[in-house]
């Protein structure tokens, strides 16, 4: 029962761990799915985050390599009779991630009385 509640907690505390995300204005209502290009990497495609009302593209960042990085995306919409339709790709944002320091070792630990 102990090991159930602690995997309960961790699987509640992991969406607070996620990285930064890249996130659109809001976009055209008939788009479904979103295409992300990072980098030079292939295109990645996501599908669209509601966010209330509207709809936004949402990529998670997490797991990105230190150093500088472009992003670019685009708005797709997945239609029956006319197939898979693209927008053109957004302005580049482009970004630095800095070097992760690990903070510092404490320098001495000690019991004190309360």
């Amino acid at each position: 029962m102990m090991r159930l509640l602690l995997v309960t907690i961790l699987l509640l505390a992991a969406p607070a761990l996620a990285g930064p995300f890249v996130v659109s204005d809001p976009v055209d209502q008939r788009c479904t799915h979103c295409g992300v290009f990072m980098d030079a990497a292939s295109k990645l495609v996501i599908a669209v985050t509601a966010q209330g009302v509207e709809k936004i593209c949402k990529h998670d960042l997490a797991g990105i390599s230190t150093g500088s990085h472009t992003v670019r995306m685009t708005c797709i919409v997945n239609d029956p009779v006319w197939g898979d339709q693209e927008s053109a790709q957004s302005l580049p944002l482009t970004f630095v991630k800095p070097i992760s320091v690990a903070p510092g070792v404490p320098a001495s630990i000690r019991l004190v009385p309360q």
